[in-house]
């Protein structure tokens, strides 16, 4: 068997199919055949880890992340005008990343925050900026 159609083969066969032929059928194969079997698994291992890396939930929150966000959203009500500001700046962040829900909700959250800030002081006869 030609070495290139025993290759195109093997890449048709699933990880575990290629792990149960590597360890129980060696006495069918040369070792230029096995050590091809040993390969293409090793590749089909890796393939198999970075798309799960890929796809592992890392959108969440994190108590750090929270604690922040609370944070600017406090920082937001104080000082409305530096709440509008990073509010902006959070959504154009999670825009520029692929659409990262994170951090628009974060720049939502705060700029929420800013334009209360804003309401308040406006109602409260403070600083006016309408």
């Amino acid at each position: 068997m030609e070495k290139d159609t025993f290759i195109k083969e093997l890449e048709e066969y699933t990880l575990s199919d290629l792990e149960y032929i590597y360890n129980t059928q060696k006495e069918l194969y040369s070792e230029e055949e096995l050590e091809i079997i040993k390969d293409t698994i090793e590749k089909k291992k890796l393939v198999e880890d970075v798309l799960k890396k890929d796809h592992t939930p890392d959108k969440q929150l994190t108590a750090d992340s929270f604690f922040l966000l609370t944070l600017f959203c406090i920082i937001s009500l104080v000082f409305p005008v530096s709440g509008l500001f990073n509010g902006a700046a959070m959504l154009i962040i999670g825009f520029a990343k692929k659409g990262s829900p994170e951090w628009k909700g974060a720049g939502s959250r705060v700029l929420a925050a800013a334009i209360i800030g804003l309401l308040i002081r406006n109602f409260l006869g403070g600083v006016r900026f309408f």
